[in-house]
């Protein structure tokens, strides 16, 4: 438990070396008896800090890669502006209909089973949403070879 936020000069030398060796800003915190704001605000002049996001892998919600899923999203909400798809008001895997506190809003997400079907949605809370891509996976986009050769050409640019 933090008893204090004031740092020595030798507590700060001990919390810089500490991270730069790959220590995280919590374990630095409990060693030194500080809150990980206290430390953040003191490292964060003195190292470059590490990105605080996890990608790829390390990410619990990664669901294989980042191209697919964007591209399936961006024709979801370009189909709803459009009028094209209606978002419903309740989950349709539990029936509730969840609202966030903040906004008033409905807390509905599209569910893609498979990104080569970007319009073919399922309309989930986010507690089922979570709670289907924990137990499974979807099926990942094909992209045909034609943008693939073209993504190819741009790199080699």
């Amino acid at each position: 438990m933090p008893t204090s936020n004031k740092l020595t000069p030798d507590d700060i030398d001990l919390a810089r070396r500490l991270y730069l060796a790959g220590t995280s800003l919590a374990t630095i915190a409990k060693v030194l008896s500080v809150s990980k704001s206290a430390i953040y605000y003191h490292l964060r002049r003195l190292v470059p800090m590490r990105p605080r996001g996890q990608a790829g892998r390390s990410n619990r919600f990664f669901r294989g890669g980042g191209r697919h899923d964007k591209t399936a999203s961006r024709v979801v909400q370009t189909a709803i502006a459009a009028g094209e798809i209606v978002k419903p008001d309740a989950c349709e895997n539990c029936g509730r209909e969840p609202i966030r506190g903040d906004t008033g809003a409905i807390d509905i997400v599209a569910h893609h089973d498979d990104y080569n079907k970007p319009r073919s949605v399922r309309w989930l809370c986010r507690r089922c949403h979570y709670e289907w891509h924990r137990h499974n996976k979807a099926i990942a986009l094909v992209e045909p070879a034609s943008k693939r050769k073209r993504r190819r050409r741009k790199r080699r640019r």
